[in-house]
């Protein structure tokens, strides 16, 4: 089970069902799809980091908060990535990025999993992904 979730609201506004080998970053444009409102931010982990996840996010005109991942390079000029990869190189870690930029609200879909667990009846150690 994938979920979208408004950091703001904590409402689950998008879900997809779907088989155990099927990636996060495959899921995510039919997520975007299904949430018809203005999304500001898309934040999601290095699973993210690809470019159809970007592609997915730049549609819904929204930015992207995701960390690329260890050794990442610069992609084509103006790509909304460079930042967080600049940020990488710079400082030699995502950290720095991920305090600036306010990607610990991500977690927030985290809580939002175990909710759906609990009222599932499911335990929390049971892997939904």
């Amino acid at each position: 089970m994938h979920l979208a979730v408004d950091t703001d609201t904590h409402e689950i506004i998008a879900t997809e069902l779907s088989l155990s080998n099927v990636s996060d970053g495959e899921v995510l444009p039919s997520l975007l799809r299904q949430a018809r409102r203005k999304i500001e931010e898309i934040s999601g982990d290095g699973a993210y980091d690809t470019r159809l996840c970007y592609e997915a996010i730049l549609i819904k005109q929204a930015a992207p908060l995701i960390p690329p991942r260890e050794g990442a390079t610069f992609r084509e000029r103006g790509h909304p990535r460079n930042l967080a990869v600049g940020c990488q190189k710079l400082y030699g870690s995502n950290k720095h990025w991920k305090k600036k930029y306010g990607y610990h609200k991500r977690s927030l879909s985290e809580t939002a999993m175990f909710r759906v667990k609990k009222l599932l009846g499911m335990p929390e150690t049971m892997v939904i992904a």
